[in-house]
Parts: structure tokens; sequence; C-alpha cells
């Protein structure tokens, strides 16, 4: 009876072994996948917001809610009177299961799958009106920014060895780790940004 006990333990440990790392790939997968499709829905507003006040928002925050003269495009210029009259904000369904029909909170917009949180401000880089459009996400793991950009600009983007200097390349990049393995990530928008 003993014996029967120890062999069927040591046949669930070997298929735990054999099964549980291809379980946790699975899953890692299914988060980043999810993280990619909040991101391309970020993407696709930003442009929706371009195509309709011929301007990029300056934040997050004009995608869901009306902007005023008072509020700047992303290269600090304030919108006019039309822009304003052309944009009702919360053109947005969801964002990784959040609305964005409400402010962005102040601690960034979620994103699916834990990736982390969009700085509500957007940047370009190269500043000025021919820098791309960046959605800017701080305190990632350096493996989720891995996976993601795997998934979106293909593992040949990432040189290994990079991991001392981050990714300069794609459209993901990120900053070189801290000490925790943690990166500022920012997805950039495209078509790259002409104009403000």
């Amino acid at each position: 009876m003993l014996v029967a006990v120890i062999v069927m333990v040591a046949i669930i440990a070997v298929i735990a072994a054999v099964v549980g790392p291809s379980l946790a790939r699975a899953l890692d997968q299914e988060r980043i996948a999810k993280a990619d499709r909040s991101l391309v829905k970020l993407d696709s507003a930003i442009v929706r917001f371009k195509r309709t006040t011929k301007s990029y928002p300056g934040r997050l925050n004009h995608l869901a809610v009306p902007i005023t003269t008072n509020d700047k495009d992303s290269c600090g210029n304030n919108y006019t009177g039309g822009q304003v009259s052309s944009w009702a904000g919360s053109q947005i369904d969801t964002v990784g299961g959040a609305y964005i029909s409400q402010p962005v909170p102040a601690g960034g917009l979620p994103l699916a799958g834990g990736l982390g949180y969009a700085r509500d401000s957007l940047s370009r880089s190269p500043a000025g009106p021919t820098g791309v459009v960046e959605v800017v996400m701080e305190n990632v793991p350096e493996g989720d920014a891995i996976l993601l950009n795997d998934r979106i600009d293909g593992i040949a983007d990432f040189v290994a060895g990079n991991e001392v200097s981050g990714n300069q390349t794609g459209k993901v990049r990120w900053t070189a780790p801290s000490a925790a393995k943690m990166v500022t990530l920012t997805y950039n928008v495209i078509p790259p940004s002409s104009g403000c």
C-alpha cells in the first residue's frame, strides 16, 4: 500500500514538472496578448482623435472626456474652438476591461493583463511635430517588456545583450532595468506622427 502511494506521488510529481512550465508560459502569453489588445485599442483611439481633430491628444484623458480650448495637444498647443466642437470624448469602447468614458485615474490607466498603468500624459519622441506619440508605462517587469516586444515587434527586434541598456527600436521600447528588473516601457503609436 505504501509503495503504491509513493509511486502515485512520483507520477504526479513528474506530470507537474512536465505540465507546469508549459501552463505558466501559456498563462503569460495570454496575459501579454490582453495587454497587446489594450494597447492596440489605445493606438486606434489616438489615431481616431487625430483624424477628428487634426491634432494628436496631449493626454489619454482627451480621448475620454470633452476637450477645451485650455487643453493642449501633444505639441503643447491649445486646441482650437473647431477642434473642441468636433470631439465629444467618450469614444473608446473599452481598454482592458476599463471604460475610458471617465477621466483617467491619477495613477494612470490600468491595462489588461496586469502589464501596468499607462500615464495620462502622452509624450513625443523626439519632441516636436515630427516625433512619434508615445504611451508610457512605468514599473513594468522587464520580462513582460520582452514578451510584449516579441509579440508586437517580433523576436528579432530585441537583441540579446540589451538587458543592460533596454530596447530602443521598434514599436515597443524600454529603458535599462532597475535593480529590481523593472523598466519604463513606451509604446509608439503608428503611423509615425506628423504634425501636432
